[in-house]
């Protein structure tokens, strides 16, 4: 998907302004799990708001339906964004979406649901309410753009873990290559012996 800006019509402008002026408020990214978001529906009805960030609004990609959150400053830059046909990519107003979204099961790394958690929790890692991604590569993704400083650790130690994995190895060889040199040693050094025997009994 391109970056750059289309050239915008009078038409075009004009709805560019009445999609901003509809855009939803959106919840602050990172908020904590169970803010709900203005205009939302939940169990048929609108959602209380519970948080709302007045700098934040949510868009969806018309093509594929997937929402994001967009600081409202960058909003006009964002709308006027192009997919790969040249039509606008993006849009605040959901009824002109033409595709579902596809969502995804996968959380991210540091979920509060995630096996790992109490181990990121020591780290003093925060946990993050994202919950719908798709593949082991979004989980990735997510992870080093939204949480690059824990990313880097995680991989860290990880490395650190393989690392001393992979010298228990080695020493294990080592020690097993040593007992095996020992035991071939005693063996020469016992037939040595039973032939010295065998020759002297001969004498």
């Amino acid at each position: 998907m391109t970056t750059q800006p289309l050239t915008v019509s009078p038409a075009a402008e004009k709805a560019m302004e009445e999609l901003m002026r509809e855009a939803q408020d959106a919840a602050e990214p990172g908020a904590p799990s169970g803010t709900v978001v203005e205009g939302f529906k939940k169990d048929g009805a609108t959602a209380v708001l519970d948080s709302v960030s007045a700098g934040h609004v949510r868009v969806w990609n018309i093509l594929t339906g997937e929402p994001s959150i967009v600081n409202r400053n960058m909003l006009a830059a964002q709308l006027q964004k192009t997919d790969a046909l040249g039509g606008w990519a993006f849009t605040t107003d959901f009824s002109k979406v033409k595709g579902k979204p596809v969502i995804g099961t996968l959380t991210c790394l540091l979920h509060a649901d995630h096996p790992d958690r109490e181990m990121h929790k020591a780290l003093g890692f925060k946990p993050c309410t994202k919950h719908n991604l798709q593949t082991a590569l979004d989980v990735r993704t997510h992870m080093q753009h939204r949480h690059r400083r824990e990313w880097e650790s995680l991989q860290e130690a990880k490395k650190t873990q393989i690392e001393a994995e992979e010298r228990q190895v080695r020493m294990a060889v080592i020690d097993r290559t040593q007992r095996f040199d020992l035991q071939q040693k005693a063996k020469e050094a016992k037939g040595e012996r039973f032939d010295r025997i065998s020759t002297e009994k001969k004498d």
